[in-house]
């Protein structure tokens, strides 16, 4: 139950869906882990913590692994329709520049200059990465957050 519990946690903590089967290989990655080598995961457990501590740090770990993994396979770096099918999605392109300002003035900078270069520079989450040094797996999310919070923004403007 602990393992299957920190699958999901981990997950949704990375604001990742999973299917029953993939929450099943990941479990299944779990115990393969800890069996791998006979057992070696589970002998270097020396009692500093509770062996739950120690299980939910193993299996945390693998499912951290395994999840970069199957969205490296999964995205495509170099695909904007990836971010566009957002149901959040913000049309910056028919907005004026003063609308613009107004819906980036309510992101900090950072998420700001990912708005920017993603929605009117055009540029690829791969470009984005080397550009601010952020993991591309990392980018989605906050770009998802980001048009949140203009979309937000707008809605109070707006008065609804």
């Amino acid at each position: 139950m602990l393992i299957v519990f920190v699958v999901r946690h981990t997950a949704r903590r990375r604001q990742i869906t999973l299917t029953e089967h993939d929450a099943f290989d990941i479990v299944s990655d779990v115990f393969l882990t800890l069996m791998r080598d006979d057992f070696a995961a589970l002998r270097r457990f020396r009692g500093k913590s509770s062996l739950a501590t120690y299980l939910t740090v193993v299996t945390r770990r693998v499912v951290v692994r395994k999840l970069v993994r199957m969205n490296r396979s999964q995205v495509q770096l170099n695909d904007p329709t990836v971010l566009s099918a957002d149901p959040l999605a913000i049309d910056l392109d028919s907005a004026t520049p003063g609308e613009i300002n107004s819906m980036l003035s309510v992101l900090d900078p950072q998420e700001a200059s990912l708005v920017r270069m993603f929605h009117l520079e055009q540029k690829s989450l791969e470009q984005i990465s080397q550009a601010t040094g952020i993991e591309p797996a990392s980018i989605g999310p906050m770009l998802q957050d980001a048009r949140r919070k203009m979309q937000q923004h707008g809605n109070v403007n707006q008065g609804v």
